[in-house]
């Protein structure tokens, strides 16, 4: 009966323990899922904030190329020669080496009539009447800015964006004003912004064509991003926010992108994410259920250890006619030792000082002695 009740004990401390490492478990999550959430929100916040600032500086800076090139358009028309050669000179050295890789002009069928890269006669000739930055012109009859995508140049030989205003000659179409940009240009101006190992920022046409990107430009110069893109489904929005795994790093990324006020471009930027909570959170958890009940195991083994090798030493000194009953006894002696040593170490349910559950001798018959019978 005794046993019994031992056992009973033993199994609802046991069951107390089990409910406390859940419970523990359970506020671990909570708490991590928390710390995640607020982490990520900060993340998109962080994002939105970047893609503005991007916004406006590629605002800017198109401003100012579409600036130059309408300059240079007004020049062509009064003196193509003289001014207008100078003018293109002053814009190359007024812009980082580099950035602009060629001014061209094409006349109203296409025939490239002037080059920075030769100004003499080594390319004039070469059409470009079948490039879609010189057609878009011939198509409207407003004045407007033109931006390319990525294009392998036949006089520069170079991937550059093509930026292109149109020339009038009278009211009549008189070809166009070219400015070759070296998409290294525009992908510095995005690493200015931020720099961050697994971050990224992108400018974008409305096309979803990569004008620029702050990591991987070469790998992206002549894609598309995804069709579903945000940005994309939705052409009447002006900013919004998305995750995805970017196609080129595999990197699970929060994105937030702002399209530019006066131009068909898009910024967007992409911090890195964190791994789902879930992911991070489970195994810690589980360790920290773990270590406690590890702990509670050992304790319980050495425990039963000791008492094992008290009780065989009185076994082996006993009566051989209870052979069977002593070998029971010591069976239970040593697990009941085991976990009354270990509860009395985490749940204090015995005194300091006494004896565990089931280590107490058995009450033998008093027995007369000789000198008494």
């Amino acid at each position: 009966m005794k046993t019994f009740w031992m056992h009973w004990r033993v199994t609802g401390a046991l069951a107390a323990v089990l409910v406390a490492c859940g419970a523990y478990w359970w506020l671990l999550l909570a708490q991590q899922q928390e710390q995640t959430t607020f982490a990520e929100t900060q993340t998109e916040l962080r994002a939105t904030h970047i893609a503005r600032t991007l916004a406006a500086q590629m605002e800017t800076l198109m401003g100012g190329l579409e600036y130059l090139a309408r300059s240079l358009a007004v020049l062509h028309e009064h003196d193509p020669q003289h001014t207008f050669q100078l003018a293109a000179t002053d814009a190359l050295a007024s812009f980082p080496p580099g950035s602009i890789l060629q001014i061209a002009v094409a006349d109203s069928s296409g025939r490239i009539v002037y080059s920075s890269l030769s100004p003499d006669s080594a390319t004039l000739g070469t059409s470009i009447g079948d490039r879609p930055h010189f057609q878009a012109h011939t198509l409207e009859t407003e004045k407007r800015l033109y931006i390319s995508r990525p294009t392998l140049g036949r006089v520069s030989r170079q991937w550059s964006v093509q930026v292109s205003y149109p020339i009038s000659q009278g009211n009549r179409f008189g070809g166009v004003v070219v400015l070759s940009i070296n998409p290294d240009y525009l992908s510095n101006n995005l690493r200015d912004v931020f720099t961050q190992g697994n971050d990224a920022a992108l400018l974008l046409r409305a096309d979803g064509a990569y004008l620029a990107r702050s990591h991987g430009q070469k790998e992206v110069m002549a894609l598309n991003v995804p069709a579903d893109r945000e940005f994309m489904r939705y052409p009447e929005r002006t900013s919004g926010r998305y995750q995805v795994a970017a196609p080129i790093e595999d990197v699970h990324r929060f994105y937030a992108w702002q399209r530019l006020a006066h131009y068909p471009l898009a910024s967007a930027s992409g911090s890195a994410a964190t791994r789902p909570w879930r992911e991070r959170t489970n195994p810690c958890a589980t360790a920290a259920c773990a270590m406690p009940w590890e702990r509670w195991r050992l304790c319980w083994r050495r425990a039963g250890l000791r008492c094992s090798s008290s009780v065989k030493s009185r076994t082996v000194n006993g009566s051989s006619a209870k052979g069977n009953v002593t070998d029971w006894h010591w069976k239970g002696v040593s697990w009941a030792h085991g976990i009354g040593a270990r509860l009395r170490e985490i749940s204090f349910l015995t005194a300091a000082g006494s004896v565990c559950w089931g280590c107490q001798r058995k009450p033998t018959t008093p027995t007369l002695s000789n000198s008494k019978r």
